[in-house]
This record gives C-alpha cells, sequence and structure tokens, in this order.
C-alpha cells in the first residue's frame, strides 16, 4: 500500500512538473524599451528632421516680419495716420501669423507623434507574429513593468527590424 501512494505521488509530481514546463514554454515573451525603440526609430528621426525645417522656415518669416516692423516703427517719429495704420495692420499681422504657426507648428508635432506611434506599434505586432512572440511588453517607466529579466529584453532586435521594415529591407 505504501509503495501504491508513493507511486501515486511521483506520477503526480511528474506531470506537475510536465505541465510547468509546458507552460512556461506555451508562451514567449519580451520587453521593449518604449522611449529608447520611439527615439530611435528612422521614422521619427526624418519626421523630426522635416519639423524642424518646418518651424526654422516659419520662424524666418517671422523674422523678416519683425524687422519690417522694427524699420516701421523707426519711421514714425513723424507719424501720420497713414504711416500709424500702415504699421498697425503689419503689427496685428504679425501677431496673427505667430498665433497660427504656433498652433500649426503644436498640431503638426502631435500629428507627427500619431503617425510614428501608430507605424511603430504596427511594426512591433509584425515583429512578435513574425518571431513567435506571445507577448511583447512596454517598459515605458509609467510603473506598467516594474521588474524585468535583461534576457527578455528585445528592445535592440525590434529597433533592428522597425528600422529596416520601414527603409523597406523587410
Amino acid at each position: 500500500m505504501r509503495g501504491l501512494v508513493i507511486f501515486l505521488v511521483v506520477i503526480v509530481t511528474a506531470l506537475v512538473i510536465r505541465e510547468v514546463i509546458a507552460y512556461k514554454n506555451e508562451y514567449k515573451i519580451g520587453y521593449v524599451e518604449v522611449n529608447s525603440l520611439y527615439d530611435s526609430f528612422a521614422f521619427k528621426k526624418e519626421l523630426e528632421a522635416k519639423l524642424v525645417t518646418i518651424k526654422q522656415t516659419r520662424k524666418n518669416i517671422l523674422d523678416s516680419m519683425q524687422l519690417q516692423l522694427r524699420v516701421l516703427a523707426g519711421s514714425l517719429k513723424s507719424p501720420n495716420d497713414k504711416d500709424r495704420m500702415l504699421f498697425e495692420a503689419r503689427k496685428e499681422e504679425y501677431f496673427s501669423k505667430e498665433k497660427t504657426f504656433s498652433e500649426d507648428n503644436d498640431a503638426l508635432t502631435q500629428e507627427y507623434s500619431s503617425q510614428v506611434m501608430k507605424q511603430l506599434n504596427q511594426y512591433v505586432q509584425d515583429y512578435g507574429s513574425e518571431h513567435g512572440y506571445t507577448y511583447i511588453l512596454g517598459a515605458d517607466g509609467n510603473g506598467s513593468l516594474m521588474f524585468a529579466d535583461k534576457s527578455k529584453n528585445v528592445t535592440k532586435e525590434i529597433l533592428e527590424y522597425l528600422n529596416q521594415k520601414y527603409k523597406g529591407v523587410k
């Protein structure tokens, strides 16, 4: 009887170990450092450069308008109504343009960020599917992933994948 109990304990233990191993091998899990992935993504860098160019062009326009205002202000030492009206109209135009550019820059920044995140998420999904991952977690410093074994960090592999995919290599 005692031999039967030991035999059953051994069988149950073996089954439990087998299930734990099967469960452990059933899921492939990795994580990425979201900020690092985002900042190093070629598409983000491309849009960022485009945004810098647009902002600089707009700044140059405003600088030119501001210079014109200074010249007009200098000519107002002996103001007449015509000069005063022209100065006020240009000043209003400047402030209107400055506000419009600021709003447009903010909207464009938000749009580009949204485009980058959409593309990044799609590429991470593609990578996960192609490489057999069940889960790829995002470590972004907000507390959603408090600890992970460094060996599960797939940021570099995914970054290489998404930059190649963006460039049309994959």
